[in-house]
């Protein structure tokens, strides 16, 4: 049955690309995972395509994601998840 052993809340970096393919593929019979997307722009917002990105950038960004992580949980626990994840 669909989700019977558990049902996984993932919360998923906006760029990260590879998380939900991945994770479905090493869920067991039984077990569902369930994304929830937060904006991560890796430090590239106002940057123009391939303009370098210093790491100080990533950095700050980085350090601004508990808000973001609080309200990606905060959606995700509707669903009443038997565990939730940031990848």
């Amino acid at each position: 049955m669909y989700g019977s052993r558990a049902q996984l809340g993932i919360l998923v970096p906006s760029k990260i690309v590879v998380v939900e393919p991945e994770c479905i593929a090493m869920a067991p019979e039984g077990v569902t995972c369930h994304f929830h997307r937060f904006v991560f722009l890796a430090g590239t917002a106002g940057l123009a395509p391939g303009e370098p990105v210093e790491p100080s950038r990533i950095i700050d960004e980085i350090k601004g994601l508990g808000a973001r992580a609080v309200e990606a949980s905060e959606v995700i626990s509707h669903i009443n998840p038997s565990a939730v994840a940031m990848a």
